[in-house]
């Protein structure tokens, strides 16, 4: 079916097919194509970021995936049961070889190129929309919050939740606490937006081998601060037990191209004190009603509680030196806080 598809959508045949990541790829003659699910709301969506990645191409970032339009035209095609966008790989070259060990120089260098597509401009806006999807999480679990206490059975991920949510809730609050103090803090500033990423991960560009450098596919793009970025890698580095001298390399290399502002430090921390894993594990649960996966985001949910205490000093013992020096932690983060967790 994947053939058929391929063949009349673009006149490719097929050789052989791989799987890259969340991502199926296949090759024909002497390229390699990626298709990715088409997941935006609206197809102006994809016009704006395929925009930013032939600019980001012309300001000469040649590992970015292009676009291959459909005989049909349009963004999307149905290939093999799904709507699914096609995308060219780079040919490896001299300049886009892998370097695994400049995870964090690579990133910097990125969001420069994306900072000239972009006018500087009042961090406000990027703080507002944060803080407000956050606040619309929350009281969306709220809400399934009061509704799972109202009923006379509870299942094992019902008595979970009640018993860990207000926990959450507060840092929730906290975060967005430390948001709100930070953008009336920063009145008149300017900095600039940059092409950052839905949620990065040192798995979000999609490496095919150990010659190449990691493609980046324009799917999970979107105007952003570069803070947000970075502390979703740190986040993932946190989560997956890398060390913090390791974290610290990678913020040591990204300085390397890119300066962290004053600015862009606090908004590292405000980031990194929402629960994301743990709210999105929720949501995936309860408000979209995958109960089919009940037991194993149960199981998820429980090594995040689990792992709450450390992941709360390590923030602690880390950040006085991200922070900048006249912005102190919260008197909640320290240690003792959370030894009864």
């Amino acid at each position: 079916m994947m053939e058929r598809n391929v063949y009349d959508h673009y006149g490719l045949y097929m050789d052989q097919s791989f799987k890259a990541g969340v991502y199926t790829g296949f090759s024909a003659g002497n390229s390699l194509y990626l298709l990715v699910p088409d997941i935006a709301q609206q197809q102006d969506d994809w016009k704006e970021k395929l925009e930013w990645a032939e600019q980001l191409r012309w300001l000469g970032d040649e590992t970015i995936a292009v676009f291959v339009s459909p005989y049909t035209r349009g963004y999307s095609v149905p290939v093999d049961g799904e709507k699914q966008l096609l995308f060219h790989i780079p040919a490896p070259s001299s300049v886009n070889k892998r370097n695994a060990d400049k995870e964090g120089k690579a990133l910097a260098e990125f969001h420069k190129k994306g900072m000239n597509l972009f006018p500087r401009s009042i961090p406000q806006p990027f703080l507002e929309r944060w803080c407000e999807w956050w606040e619309t999480r929350l009281e969306q679990l709220e809400n399934w919050y009061t509704y799972v206490r109202k009923k006379t059975n509870y299942s094992q991920m019902d008595k979970w939740f009640l018993q860990t949510f207000p926990y959450y809730i507060g840092r929730t609050e906290n975060a967005i606490q430390w948001l709100k103090e930070t953008s009336w803090n920063a009145e008149g500033i300017e900095e600039p937006g940059c092409v950052a990423h839905f949620c990065f991960t040192p798995t979000t560009w999609i490496t095919l081998d150990q010659e190449r450098a990691p493609v980046k596919l324009p799917s999970d793009w979107l105007y952003d601060h570069p803070s947000r970025d970075v502390s979703e890698w740190i986040r993932n580095a946190m989560e997956n037990d890398r060390s913090e001298s390791e974290i610290r390399h990678f913020i040591k290399e990204y300085e390397e191209a890119n300066q962290i502002t004053h600015l862009g430090r606090q908004l590292v921390f405000g980031r990194l004190l929402f629960p994301y894993y743990y709210m999105e594990q929720l949501e995936q649960t309860y408000l979209r009603e995958n109960t089919g996966e009940t037991e194993e985001a149960l199981s998820k949910l429980q090594q995040l509680w689990a792992n709450e205490a450390k992941r709360m000093e390590q923030l602690s013992s880390f950040n006085p030196s991200l922070l900048p020096k006249d912005r102190e932690i919260p008197e909640w983060l320290n240690g003792s806080s959370f030894q009864k967790l």
